[in-house]
This record gives structure tokens, C-alpha cells and sequence, in this order.
């Protein structure tokens, strides 16, 4: 995460996006819809041995621009305001014939029968 200071010295309605890079650096993401927000995010992690990664603190810093690139809002989160998010496991449908392991093999037979022959 970046400094403190260096967060504190961004100022609503004054800083301009170029201060912000050379003091905070680039961001970890860009929000590009609707007003466009930078994101810094840190977090600090522990493993222990094949047990599942812990992460022991995370934050989040939400700097908002205007159109006209200078800074509207700035918002720090923490770990407190995390949710845990269950991915949904679907399969998209695609457009074509499902075919067989033996179906490939036989078709692709068929693709080399013409090579080496003159035409």
C-alpha cells in the first residue's frame, strides 16, 4: 500500500491525477466505468504448509476522478468490509457438434489422405 502521507496529501477538488501517479504510483486497477476510479490494493498473506492461503489484512484505496482529471473522492477500505464471493459454475453453450474421441480420430484420417499426392 502507499504511504500514509502520501495518501493524506491527496486533496479532493485540488489534486490532479498526475500528482496522484507520481505519488501513490500506478494503480493495481482502473475503473473505467463511469466516473473513472483508481484502485490500490495490498494485502498481507500467510500460508502454512498445504492449508489454505489466510490473508491476515488487506486494503483498499478508491481514488475517483472527473472527467477533467482531478480527484472528487478518496476512500479507504479494510479487511472489515470484505465479502467472501461463491462463484456460480455454469457451462456456456457453443455452437457445433459434440463429437466422440473415435469421431475425431477417423476425421482426422480423413484430412491427411490427400498429402503427398500431386495435382
Amino acid at each position: 500500500m502507499p504511504d500514509i502521507d502520501a495518501i493524506a496529501a491527496i486533496q479532493p477538488n485540488k489534486t490532479t491525477k498526475d500528482e496522484v501517479e507520481r505519488s501513490l504510483g500506478s494503480p493495481s486497477s482502473i475503473n473505467m466505468y463511469g466516473k473513472e476510479t483508481w484502485l490500490y490494493v495490498g494485502e498481507t498473506t500467510e500460508t502454512v504448509a498445504f492449508l489454505e492461503r489466510d490473508v491476515s489484512e488487506r486494503s483498499v484505496l478508491l481514488v475517483t476522478f472527473d472527467k477533467d482529471g482531478v480527484v472528487t473522492d478518496v476512500e479507504a477500505h479494510g479487511l472489515d468490509v470484505a465479502r467472501d464471493i461463491e462463484p456460480i459454475e455454469r457451462k456456456t453453450p457453443t455452437v457445433g457438434k459434440q463429437m466422440t474421441v473415435i469421431e475425431q480420430l477417423v476425421g482426422n484420417f480423413n484430412r491427411f489422405k490427400n498429402i503427398g499426392s500431386s495435382k
